[in-house]
This record gives C-alpha cells, structure tokens and sequence, in this order.
C-alpha cells in the first residue's frame, strides 16, 4: 500500500522502543498489532543522509483501525508535527508534515491499536520528500 516497493515484515519482539524493528528509508514493513499478543509496535530509522521525511501508514485489514502516535528520537523526546493519525480500514494516513532529519539521526515510530479482541494488519513505511 504505502506505494513503496521493498517490503518486510515485522520483526517480534517489538513492543518497546529498545526492541524496536529498523526499517530502511524506503522500505515498507507490514505487521499486526492489537488483539491479546500486544497493542503496539516500534520501529527504528536511521536516516542515512540528511533531507525531509513522512511515515505513510496503511490499515490492510477490514476491521479495527492502527495509529501511527509517536515519533521520537533516541533520546526519548517526540519530535514535533510527526503523527500520521488513525487509520480505519483499506485507509492510508501520513505524517501532516515532513520534517527535516540529519544524516544518522534516529527516529523511533509506534504503531497502536486500541483493539484488544482483534488484530489489525497494517503497513508502514518512511520516505523523503525532497
């Protein structure tokens, strides 16, 4: 979905920011979260130069919905204009700005649902816009 070629799954376990899944600038990761075995999901870029990137998130499945919520650096702190909103199902949402990394800064994104009965399929991936 997030029209991103490369895709990946999820890698378990990935339910706190210290476990969480790299993804490549570029690449799609798809995932489940929600249900009993968990209500979110972390992953990790490392933006191998500097520019302008968004998180698209994709909600595959055809019930419940995901939120792209925080993105935050690796000192902890959420870094500002980064949430994607929440996406109902087949909807893809993302980040309501670009922001501007460096080259080598971290960014660490969780993907929620707030479904503990049913897991939800989503995708995500990180681009640059520029």
């Amino acid at each position: 979905r997030p029209g991103i070629a490369d895709r990946h799954e999820e890698s378990e376990p990935n339910e706190s920011m210290s476990q969480a899944t790299e993804i490549l600038v570029g690449q799609a990761i798809t995932g489940t979260v929600g249900g009993p075995g968990g209500n979110s999901d972390w992953f990790k870029v490392i933006a191998p130069r500097d520019g302008n990137v968004i998180a698209i998130l994709a909600n595959t499945g055809s019930n419940g919905t995901v939120n792209c919520v925080d993105c935050v650096g690796s000192d902890g702190r959420w870094i500002n204009m980064s949430r994607a909103g929440q996406a109902r199902p087949g909807e893809q949402k993302q980040t309501k700005a670009a922001f501007f990394v460096k080259k080598g800064q971290e960014l660490n994104w969780s993907v929620k649902s707030n479904s503990n009965s049913t897991t939800v399929p989503y995708t995500i991936a990180v681009r640059y816009v520029d």
